[in-house]
């Protein structure tokens, strides 16, 4: 059973996933994201929400080394796009973005959901 403290960032990030999954429903296709004011606002929710995840990632990894990758969660990506977005936002892409939401978000949130249900087993 993992401590507080993963567990607490396992629920942050399901709570971001939510969120992201909220605000990315407005989004059909990559242009979206700079076709208007809203997308733009949007963009930057996700991505800070995306910020969010890989920080709380960073923090299960330190203290439970292994634990997301039992579960098929490479760790390594969305720690570096949670550092690019920290470092470099302003040279995010969108296409990426919509990418990341569209096809990775769904598995990722699927493999979180596990985690959670097996930790508070």
């Amino acid at each position: 059973m993992p401590d507080g403290v993963i567990g607490e960032a396992l629920e942050t990030i399901q709570h971001a996933i939510e969120l992201i999954e909220n605000r990315f429903s407005a989004i059909h296709r990559p242009e979206d994201f700079v076709a208007s004011e809203s997308g733009i606002i949007l963009m930057d929710a996700i991505a800070m929400r995306l910020q969010v995840i890989g920080e709380k990632v960073k923090t299960i990894e330190k203290k439970s080394p292994g634990l997301l990758h039992s579960y098929g969660i490479d760790v390594q990506p969305i720690v570096r796009f949670r550092d690019f977005v920290s470092h470099h936002y302003e040279d995010a892409d969108y296409e990426i973005l919509f990418n990341l939401c569209h096809v990775h978000l769904p598995d990722f949130k699927n493999k979180i959901l596990q985690v959670l249900k097996d930790t508070k087993s």
